[in-house]
């Protein structure tokens, strides 16, 4: 693969994560060649990032290309596992109010704002 065809299958796997985050059934299939496909997914993303409509990469698309797809990536990531808790050092019930509760909640929720698949 040249350094043209992996530039452009950056681009196209960018665009993929970006629509697939969006809930799209992404059309576009990186395989490092600027189709008509392509140039359409580059349209629809300058448009809705209020760019220039060209079909073509530059530098302002390139870096909205980066940014979006890191933001996708973000929220799409799974959440950290963290250690386990035995139940037998915080013994829990259904309807339990204590602190040890109260605590789990905020880590939860904090979790939750982070991950729309939690």
């Amino acid at each position: 693969m040249t350094e043209k065809e992996k530039v452009i299958f950056e681009i196209q796997q960018k665009l993929r994560n970006i629509y697939k985050g969006q809930g799209d059934d992404p059309a576009i299939i990186p395989d490092g060649i600027f189709s008509d496909e392509t140039k359409r997914a580059v349209t629809d993303f300058q448009k809705s990032q209020n760019l220039t409509r060209t079909g073509k990469v530059d530098f302002a698309t390139f870096e909205a290309l980066k940014t979006e797809n890191e933001r996708v990536i973000f929220r799409e990531s799974l959440p950290v596992q963290v250690m386990g808790i035995r139940n037998e050092d915080f013994p829990l019930s259904y309807g339990d109010e204590n602190e040890f509760v109260e605590k789990l909640k905020i880590m939860l929720n904090l979790v939750a704002d982070r991950h729309k698949n939690f």
